[in-house]
């Protein structure tokens, strides 16, 4: 049976998850893609180097990413209604 590979390039990271691959970056700049989970680099000791990802991860960390602003903006509405109440 064929199963994925699990890293992908950049470009199909970004067409997989439905975002730019400028996104991308900023994901992985802002740390909510950690690297060695969620992408690699192809030559380690090139910081110039191509970007390769786990579909699985990045879809895991930015779910959980998501949630957790879903909820912490749940939580300021509620402190700000019984702030107004």
């Amino acid at each position: 049976m064929y199963s994925p590979a699990p890293w992908v390039t950049q470009r199909e990271a970004a067409v997989a998850l439905r975002i730019s691959e400028r996104s991308l970056l900023r994901l992985r700049s802002g740390g909510l893609l950690p690297v060695g989970k969620c992408w690699v680099r192809k030559v380690p000791r090139n910081h110039n180097s191509h970007v390769l990802y786990d579909l699985a991860a990045c879809e895991y960390h930015l779910s959980a990413a998501t949630i957790a602003a879903k909820l912490e903006q749940d939580c300021l509405g509620h402190r700000a209604l019984e702030a107004v109440a």
